[in-house]
């Protein structure tokens, strides 16, 4: 009966690691960390300009010109526009914005646009992730578009710290359709499943003995 007991424990045990082990773990990265994709739109020459107010910043862009595409094809002259607020002291979660590209030759001149939802950074990086595409074209680009703005300047590891009120920054802009993740599979769960099956094991081993 102790050998039953102990065996239920290590099992129980067992069990509740599994389970810890595939919760997942929250971390920290500056970088969005998104997979992207065909379609693209390239910028390769725009002037970002930069302005404080109060305990914001400001990022914006007008009328920079859409010169390279992978996957769509816009029919005419087409600019790129976005503007972008954060707060000072948390840019990652404090933000709000949006961006357009226009397209003069359209009828309805919007070929995309969408609202900010995610915001990332690497080294003269800025990552701009837009959710709630309209235009077009967004049927072509899915869910959601990562916009990366790379700065020709050095502005450090973390550019949103670099900025100086009044600045304009000459950039890159690209904009590239976001490629779902898959869905992972915890590295824990074949320690789950058998925790489960020796649940099972151990239970019709008891009914056999009674």
């Amino acid at each position: 009966m102790k050998t039953e007991k102990k065996k239920m424990t290590f099992l129980a045990a067992l069990l509740a690691g599994a389970l810890a082990c595939a919760a997942p773990i929250q971390g920290f990265a500056a970088s969005l960390g998104l997979t992207t994709g065909s379609p693209t739109l390239e910028a390769s020459l725009a002037s970002v300009d930069y302005l404080v107010f109060d305990s914001d910043g400001d990022l914006s862009t007008s009328g920079a010109a859409v010169d390279s595409s992978v996957g769509v094809s816009p029919t005419g002259f087409t600019e790129l526009g976005f503007g972008v607020g954060f707060s000072l002291t948390d840019p990652l979660s404090g933000f709000d914005g949006g961006f357009e590209v226009v397209d003069e030759d359209l009828i309805d001149p919007l070929f995309l646009g969408g609202d900010l939802i995610a915001v990332g950074y690497t080294e003269d990086v800025f990552e701009f992730q837009f959710g709630n595409l309209v235009g077009s074209a967004a049927g072509d680009f899915g869910d959601s578009v990562l916009m990366v703005v790379t700065l020709f300047d050095s502005l450090g590891d973390n550019p949103f710290a670099g900025l100086s009120d009044g600045e304009f920054y000459d950039a890159s802009i690209i904009v590239s359709s976001v490629v779902p993740s898959p869905v992972p599979i915890p590295a824990a769960l074949p320690l789950f499943l058998s925790a489960l099956v020796g649940f099972g094991w151990l239970g019709r081993k008891q009914r056999s003995k009674g």
